[in-house]
């Protein structure tokens, strides 16, 4: 096979980094997609020049320390497969591959294609992600050795929540991570949220684990969980989980803090009228020391100042001088008037969720 590769070189953190193109002849479809970038690097070094630098260990789809963009997919085009698994047969002859390190602010460049992973590994040492079993019954088996039993169910189910090749990779796939510090990421979050369904899990550390998913930092502080699913059948699975867990969240700790009283508040609204009132609905979630904090950061007055992003009339009826900022800008009326139907709406909640 003859390939045209376009490689991310980047020598530090604070070098701009660019794309440099090689040429590669007689590719053996067999090669491993490392075998591939050895074989670039002993002609670069036969040349004289800088070998490209790549994280790899054991070869094998076992840790997961192989971490590249290919083609703008994370660990290549093949689903549920390292970096080390993916074989040249996966392209085709003439192909131009685009190879370059993780895209996330969390994972910056050490040098090429290698990212320094200090901001997962201290993440995952405060979450305390060791197993504290509880004290269960055991059996003995026919060498002596006693060993506990979980059912065949709860096997498989925690093994498809574990099913994850490289806790990095789904690091990687968060948009959150770029711009929230606090936030731990997505696979501590899929890690204890297994350890929370894993029977073995003692009591007293399933609630330290549901404390830390809760918690400033948790399972809320993801955006938008359903960015996870443009990346196949396993972003599918997280993001799945992500819906379970906080549904999970808000069964344990009720419709309490801002998340909890989104849930609430919303449903409500929706109820009620059949339309989401967002007038209504962000002074509900963020109370009253919530309404006084958005004054210092400027938000309140401009909602009373009319600006907006769409280019709407500042005023949209006499009402809001009554009450602001409601019906000012992009903003609803104060009070929805309800849709056609709205008995229908009404019936779904009764029957699908009845918390409301």
């Amino acid at each position: 096979m003859n390939l045209t590769l376009k490689v991310w070189r980047q020598n530090g953190e604070e070098d701009k980094g660019r794309i440099v193109e090689y040429k590669m002849s007689d590719i053996s479809p067999d090669m491993s997609f490392l075998e591939m970038m050895d074989v670039l690097n002993e002609q670069l070094i036969e040349k004289g020049d800088n070998p490209v630098a790549f994280d790899h260990d054991c070869r094998e789809g076992i840790c997961g320390s192989c971490s590249m963009y290919i083609n703008g997919e994370p660990h290549g085009p093949e689903n549920l497969i390292t970096t080390c698994q993916l074989h040249m047969r996966s392209f085709k002859n003439g192909d131009t591959i685009y190879i370059e390190p993780w895209r996330a602010s969390a994972f910056p460049v050490v040098k090429d294609l290698v990212v320094s992973t200090r901001n997962f590994d201290t993440y995952r040492a405060s979450t305390k992600p060791w197993m504290i079993p509880a004290t269960r019954a055991a059996i003995n088996t026919v060498s002596g050795t006693t060993i506990g039993m979980v059912e065949m169910s709860q096997a498989t189910e925690l093994h498809v929540l574990g099913d994850i090749d490289s806790p990095q990779l789904i690091h990687s796939f968060s948009d959150t991570l770029s711009y929230d510090s606090d936030y731990i990421g997505p696979a501590l979050i899929m890690h204890a949220w297994k350890r929370i369904n894993d029977v073995r899990s003692s009591d007293n550390y399933i609630e330290s684990q549901i404390n830390l998913l809760q918690n400033d930092g948790g399972a809320w502080n993801e955006t938008d969980s359903s960015v996870f699913t443009r990346h196949g059948e396993l972003g599918r699975m997280i993001s799945n989980s992500f819906n379970e867990c906080r549904s999970e969240l808000i069964r344990k700790k009720g419709f309490s803090g801002k998340h909890g009283r989104l849930v609430k508040w919303y449903g409500l609204s929706v109820k009620w009228s059949g339309k989401v009132n967002e007038t209504t609905l962000y002074r509900q979630v963020l109370g009253p020391f919530g309404l006084l904090s958005n004054l210092f950061s400027g938000v309140s007055m401009r909602i009373l100042l009319g600006f907006t992003r769409t280019g709407a009339l500042p005023f949209r009826s006499f009402f809001p001088l009554l009450a602001p900022p409601a019906g000012i800008g992009k903003i609803p009326p104060m009070i929805n008037s309800k849709v056609d139907g709205h008995h229908e709406v009404v019936n779904l909640f009764n029957k699908l969720d009845k918390r409301f």
